[in-house]
């Protein structure tokens, strides 16, 4: 019991709560007289300062809370007290009402104003009806104002029994049920900062602060890196974003210090002073001084800034811990404590980061595949909200590692701090509560082995210094921040990385950090790395690629991927895993493991199943196909043309060609560029000539405009010229000086004319010509069309231009580049977006090989160039229909049959490869949210 300082500054105000303490203490006369389902109900939860307004509506928690249990875990009804002079059919009463049972998670509410008393159910949708399922209404006539009302207590009594007696029989009828703290938790935590939000952001912005306001912007700027978003600069959206991390830190705070309060005095003092006190900087004293004594520090430490609270917020979060206190969390068991932090962190998860949180099935999945043994030390250096962490202790947990060895030996970082309390909740259990977590802040780039963390000892409150060690495992979600949202300082750590391993300094943050990872490695031939990373190092490109990168410090175990669905719903992010190792003598086999099942949709014995599969070296399974590549069969087939994402299937047949000397590279043939770059195809690309024709020409301004095998026309145009204006006025090009006059005041010409200045104009890329062109971007249709007629392309193409001596084979190439095989290294040079598109790039296309025309005789050009006009005229449609056309199944079986190969086996085996290629990608596209 907290018992309050007659010297206070405090006080709770009388008017209708004067009267609602009378009502709760005799609604607790009767829980202790009758063998009802209620014991207890709980009351006067906030504490307003002296002469402050009395308002209600702003608070969280309902005037009374009727529960289930003496230890008031289980919540059942919310109360509302009034007097008469409130209507009890007060549309606000009822809203404020239903708000804070969505917040308790309460299925009953009750409206009572002494004359008269609603009570409502919640729906089996989970909605309220405005119409009252009971209504009570004896005394109307009596009780009709506040004097009456205490005149007449006996009368009100008799009612709150007669209510009370039919809200037993309801439950009893299973008419309603409880809402259990542990169950609502997520409840609390998103309902309560979406209502404390709004009010803090307002309030820090009517400070005026201007240091105060750029904190907010860089914080948000970062938040918004993290989470590979571009920052916008909206003043209001940055103060929300801030506030939201704000009040969520505060809400964490107060739930789990109640937690542990019965362990530690310290805490239990601290708590009580808040609720009797509203002190929101002695709060954070308070705190401050606490954590100094336990190892607590990233969970409980308050900053400065998070004192700036207005003072309804800071009467709010002192409500939400009276109420969490009379709930005494304290007696709660292992379990209890356990559901509670776990959906502190769900709630955490999803309310400050978003869909970016690693899965827990694939966390686990990832520890059980990366850890060849449970002795040395482990860690997460980009540990986010501590999904990884929790599943290496469970995995551990599993080989019966002491709780307190496991502690010793797990190591978690982060670079931001937001995340790290979430991350300390997620690897503390009841059972380790008086244990270190290891959980300090430091960006992963930065560390080295035997730098010194402090750590607090909880056991006796004494600092540890603890130096860091080299790692049996290190496991991670590594942060996919494209190279355009990184903050300065990975910008630095990555410029001063990446030339001392002489590396291009475009290199991805999550590389930078996966090769930075050898230095904190163990020696020993069984340390493992295991991380999440983004596909797109799949790509294909010209020069040095990651994956040789990769190979040159490490043996690359293995990479995961899924062959059904991505496993984030960040609709921007296609992941994988890669396993490595310490480089050895003898680099074994890379096995390339394409997933059969969704696994954020299997459980716990499923993932288990899938990783001793995995360990043990099962070939294939229901769950999975493997094959194995050594290092120089993965360059020979992505020197072909094949990025990465192509190894995961069946390629066997496509190694026998490249073997047999039937490929050879494109660009011996042809020379490869992307298509124009206008700067401004809103005034650069007209539909229709505008101008003179010597200034504007004919212009191909999508792969949508293609639509069969031989472009010949179109009816969009570039306008493009060098000349300047008085040129133009001296030749008499009267039209084109009536197009620019017309497009001098829209708005893509004053941009341009902000970076062009006189020459605004004149577009920033000449148009560029070719014989053959494609698509970066493909989905279904995959095809090379030719240019029969001179016509410019856009960016969004890939051009090929014949080679002098090759001029002649037009036709023939034309032909070869849309045989089967080529068709098949196209698909395969790209890899899959989360939108379903295939990613592909001009220097993955550059690096593409076609069926060799060198080595055939002059007899097997002309069938194959025969067997090309029978289906040239043929619209372009989905490979999936071209593939089972009978007239391109006869011209494949031509251009195999020259080539001296299987024809039918070849292309049985060829389409598969590409029907699996798509297939995958279409199913990341069409798996759905979880």
């Amino acid at each position: 019991m907290i018992k309050q300082n007659n010297n206070s500054r405090t006080t709770i105000v009388a008017n209708e709560r004067s009267e609602g303490g009378s009502l709760i203490t005799e609604m607790n006369k009767l829980f202790d007289k009758r063998d009802w389902e209620f014991k207890s109900a709980v009351g006067e939860l906030s504490v307003k300062s002296k002469n402050a307004k009395d308002n209600r509506s702003l608070a969280l928690f309902p005037d009374a809370i009727v529960f289930a249990d003496k230890e008031n875990l289980l919540p059942i009804i919310g109360w509302e007290f009034k007097m008469p002079d409130t209507s009890i059919e007060d549309d606000e009463l009822f809203s404020n009402a239903k708000d804070k049972a969505n917040r308790l998670g309460t299925n009953v509410i009750a409206l009572w104003n002494f004359q008269y008393c609603h009570v409502f159910y919640r729906k089996d949708n989970g909605k309220w009806s405005r119409k009252p399922d009971r209504v009570y209404d004896q005394y109307a006539n009596t009780l009709v104002d506040r004097k009456s009302v205490h005149a007449n207590s006996d009368l009100w009594k008799k009612q709150i029994n007669q209510v009370l007696e039919d809200l037993n029989n309801d439950y009893i009828n299973s008419l309603y049920k409880v809402a259990p703290i542990q169950f609502n938790i997520e409840n609390y935590v998103e309902t309560i900062s979406d209502t404390l939000t709004p009010l803090v952001a307002e309030y820090l912005i009517g400070l005026q602060q201007p240091t105060l306001m750029s904190k907010i912007r860089v914080f948000a700027s970062k938040e918004q890196a993290e989470l590979n978003k571009k920052f916008t600069g909206n003043v209001k959206a940055a103060a929300l974003t801030y506030s939201k991390n704000i009040v969520i830190r505060w809400i964490n705070r107060i739930i789990f210090s109640n937690l542990i309060r019965a362990q530690y005095n310290d805490v239990s003092k601290v708590l009580a002073d808040f609720i009797s006190h509203n002190d929101i900087f002695k709060l954070k004293t308070d705190f401050n001084k606490t954590v100094s004594k336990t190892d607590f520090f990233t969970i409980m430490h308050v900053d400065e800034e998070e004192t700036k609270l207005p003072e309804s917020v800071v009467d709010n979060l002192a409500e939400f811990c009276a109420y969490l206190w009379k709930a005494d969390l304290s007696n709660f068991n292992s379990s209890l404590v356990s559901s509670i932090l776990e959906a502190l962190v769900t709630a955490s998860k999803h309310k400050l980061m978003g869909l970016y949180t690693t899965p827990a099935n694939l966390a686990h999945l990832l520890a059980q595949i990366t850890m060849e043994s449970v002795k040395g030390n482990f860690a997460d250096f980009t540990v986010g909200s501590g999904t990884i962490a929790k599943a290496i202790i469970n995995n551990l947990e599993k080989y019966h590692v002491p709780m307190s060895e496991i502690h010793k030996h797990v190591w978690a970082s982060d670079k931001y701090s937001f995340p790290l309390q979430v991350a300390n909740f997620n690897m503390t259990t009841f059972d380790s509560l008086n244990l270190m977590n290891i959980v300090f802040k430091r960006n992963a780039l930065e560390l080295q082995p035997g730098d010194e963390i402090t750590i607090v000892n909880p056991k006796d409150g004494k600092k540890e210094q603890k130096q860091l060690p080299q790692m049996k495992a290190i496991m991670s979600n590594l942060p996919f921040v494209s190279s355009n949202n990184r903050s300065q300082d990975d910008k630095d750590l990555i410029k001063q990385f990446a030339k001392a391993k002489g590396l291009d300094l475009k290199i991805d943050l999550y590389q930078a950090i996966l090769l930075h990872y050898k230095s904190l490695l163990s020696s020993s031939s069984d340390a493992r790395i295991g991380v999440i990373t983004s596909n797109s190092w799949f790509k294909n490109k010209n020069g040095e690629s990651f994956f040789d990168v990769l190979s040159t410090d490490y043996d690359i175990k293995c990479i995961i991927y899924s062959d059904v669905a991505r496993w984030f719903d960040n609709a921007d992010v296609v992941a994988a895993i890669v396993i490595v190792g310490n480089k050895s003598k003898n680099t074994g086999d890379t096995h390339f493991i394409s997933l059969k099942k969704d696994i954020r949709r299997v459980d716990a014995s499923q993932i288990t199943e899938i990783a001793d599969q995995i360990m043990a070296g099962e070939m294939a399974t229901d769950n999975f196909s493997r094959y194995d590549y050594s290092l120089r069969e993965v360059d020979t087939l992505t020197s072909s043309g094949l990025c990465l994402e192509a190894l995961f299937d069946d390629i066997q047949w496509f190694k026998q060609i490249i073997s047999a000397g039937k490929v050879a590279p494109l660009t011996n043939f042809c020379n490869l560029v992307r298509g124009t770059r206008t700067g401004g195809d809103a005034i650069f690309v007209t539909k229709g000539l505008k101008t003179n024709s010597e200034d504007s020409v004919p212009y191909l301004k999508s792969v949508k405009d293609i639509s069969s095998y031989i472009v010949n026309s179109t009816d969009n145009y570039f306008f493009y010229t060098k000349k300047t204006l008085e040129q133009l006025q001296n030749e008499k090009h009267n039209e084109t000086l009536a197009y620019i006059n017309r497009i001098t005041n829209t708005p893509r010409a004053k941009k341009q004319r902000k970076k062009h200045g006189e020459e605004w104009y004149i577009a920033e890329d000449s148009p560029k010509y070719g014989d053959f062109v494609t698509t970066l971007n493909a989905d279904k249709r995959w095809f090379w069309s030719v240019c029969d007629e001179p016509i410019a392309l856009n960016q969004r193409l890939v051009i090929a231009s014949l080679k002098p001596n090759y001029k002649n084979d037009k036709k023939l190439i034309h032909a070869l580049l849309n045989s089967v095989i080529s068709l098949y290294i196209l698909c395969g040079s790209g890899f899959a977006r989360a939108d379903g598109v295939t990613d592909i790039t001009k220097d993955g296309i550059s690096r593409n090989s076609i069926l060799n025309p060198d080595i055939l005789d002059n007899n097997s050009k002309k069938k194959i160039e025969m067997a090309w006009d029978k289906i040239q005229d043929k619209p372009i449609v989905s490979i999936f229909e071209e593939l089972e056309d009978p007239d391109w199944i006869a011209f494949n079986n031509t251009v195999l049959k020259a080539y001296k190969l299987d024809a039918d086996d070849i292309y049985k085996h060829a389409k598969s490869a590409i029907y699996k290629l798509i297939k995958r990608r279409e199913s990341i596209k069409q798996s759905k949210k979880i």
